[in-house]
């Protein structure tokens, strides 16, 4: 050996010796460092010795020393980093954090954990998986609870996040129940618990982190509509994962690049009418089998009575319900034509109900398009540009009137939310409906079409302070002193059909 390498080993060797006796104190065999004088809380650390624990260890809550009580709060780097002969371990329910490099695969004899409380332990932060006691076993450890082996999970009820690590490593884990308050599972959360097989994820989900599920043994997952983020390699190494179910609707999808290796070997199951979307969609569409599958979509319909609606999938139209779509515009008289039974798939339609929430069940077969349907839209948000010389309308209540509105335009365009409809008359670049090009400008006021369901007319009379300070003229261009006819007028060069 060179003298070179002589002194540099003589320096490791002097630096591991002072983070080795870099203790406060010492109480039945655990050394301790204290981290907050003032509040007494104290880490649990690495003693003199390169092994310093052995057999079973026990981690309390709280620890005395000279006559002062402090809480054991956390576990320190490298503190068990070594321990080849520590046999178990039972870890406090004070502990809130264990850091880098706890535990390691050099704890080879240690093959049981010991906790008291389930609701503590997932309260952990553990900083990686060095850190998690049941990783640090290469032949695998044991979680016991309150001294019964832990293979059957169940989340208490007052957590609402899985941590990172929190089981990182257990391969006794066999199945997990996840209650619909967790909103969150961390990185690695339960990484190559390689004995779980099934997973049923929360209806309230909304991400699922790096690695969350990596290595275990899933050979199916359902995704709730209510996930918004998926982490990279959240189901890595899943090798027999051969079945994904996404219940997220086109509308909220995202790039996920969360999956094994083996897309070719899968099948994802999608909402009905969303396929396009996912297999244009980044990590989803790495799975080469798509299926749709049937499932509920919700309308809400307000106070005002109406709602638009615009689904890739045919759905069927529930009681309560009466739906509609375009064919004609007279006037201001948008000329509805009823929709019995189910509505075809690419479809925009006018909702009418009572104020509530209906159910449109959407099918993966097809049913025949509508002949003349005018409405258009979309099943994701989407920016629609407005061609020269045309109006986009949109429902809306304007002053206790509902009706189709021009939309508010930003730069020639307007945005239209996932699976709403909407109008669009006149403008030679459209290529239909250019006899129907309208002003939406007429006497200082914005045009409105009112809804035509066959009888049913846009104003009853002539309201008597409008008569009286307005100029009627009809569609001839003479002026009409009162009006006796029904029919379509002029009034303030505003056309209104009066009954």
């Amino acid at each position: 050996m060179t003298k070179f390498y002589k002194s540099l080993l003589t320096l490791l060797l002097a630096l591991c010796t002072t983070v080795a006796n870099a203790y406060d104190f010492k109480v039945d065999n655990i050394y301790y460092n204290i981290t907050d004088a003032e509040n007494k809380t104290v880490e649990v650390t690495k003693g003199a010795e390169r092994y310093n624990y052995y057999g079973d260890v026990v981690i309390p809550g709280y620890v005395t020393y000279e006559g002062t009580t402090y809480k054991v709060t956390r576990i320190g780097s490298m503190a068990f980093c070594y321990d080849k002969y520590m046999e178990s371990i039972t870890i406090g329910k004070e502990i809130r954090s264990v850091s880098k490099n706890a535990f390691s695969s050099s704890c080879e004899n240690l093959t049981k954990v010991h906790i008291s409380d389930l609701s503590a332990w997932c309260q952990i932060d553990f900083e990686d998986a060095s850190s998690n006691p049941l990783g640090a076993n290469s032949r695998g450890c044991w979680l016991y609870l309150n001294g019964e082996v832990l293979v059957d999970l169940v989340i208490p009820e007052d957590i609402t996040e899985i941590k990172n690590s929190t089981f990182d490593g257990y391969y006794g884990l066999q199945s997990v129940t996840l209650h619909d308050k967790i909103t969150s599972i961390g990185q690695s959360a339960f990484q190559s618990c390689t004995s779980l097989k099934n997973i049923q994820l929360p209806n309230g989900l909304k991400s699922i982190g790096r690695e969350a599920f990596s290595g275990c043994g899933l050979t199916s997952v359902e995704i709730p509509s209510s996930v918004t983020e998926i982490g990279v390699q959240a189901f890595w190494a899943n090798n027999k994962l051969t079945t994904v179910t996404s219940n997220i609707i086109a509308a909220n999808l995202f790039n996920c690049y969360g999956w094994p290796q083996q897309t070719d070997e899968m099948t994802l199951i999608v909402p009905a009418g969303s396929k396009s979307v996912y297999a244009t969609t980044e990590g989803w569409n790495n799975i080469a089998n798509i299926e749709e599958m049937e499932y509920d979509h919700t309308v809400n319909v307000s106070d005002a009575g109406y709602a638009t609606l615009y689904l890739g999938c045919a759905a069927e139209i529930p009681n309560g319900v009466e739906v509609y779509t375009a064919n004609a515009v007279e006037g201001n008289l948008l000329k509805m034509q009823p929709v019995e039974g189910t509505i075809p798939a690419n479809t925009g339609v006018i909702v009418k109900a009572t104020k509530g929430s209906y159910n449109f069940h959407c099918l993966t077969t097809d049913v025949p398009a509508i002949a003349k349907s005018m409405f258009k839209g979309s099943i994701v948000n989407k920016n629609v540009s407005v061609p020269s010389g045309a109006t986009a309308f949109v429902l809306s209540k304007v002053n206790g009137e509902v009706g189709m509105y021009p939309a508010q335009l930003t730069d020639n365009a307007f945005l239209n939310n996932a699976n709403k409809a909407y109008l669009m008359l006149g403008g030679k670049d459209l290529g239909v409906y250019d006899d129907e090009e309208l002003d939406t400008s007429v006497g200082g006021s914005q045009l409105s079409l009112r809804f035509d369901f066959g009888g049913t007319t846009a104003i009853e009379k002539l309201p008597t302070e409008v008569a009286a300070e307005s100029v009627i003229f009809d569609l001839s261009g003479r002026k009409v002193e009162q009006v006796t006819v029904p029919g379509i007028y002029l009034i303030n060069n505003k056309k209104v059909y009066i009954k």
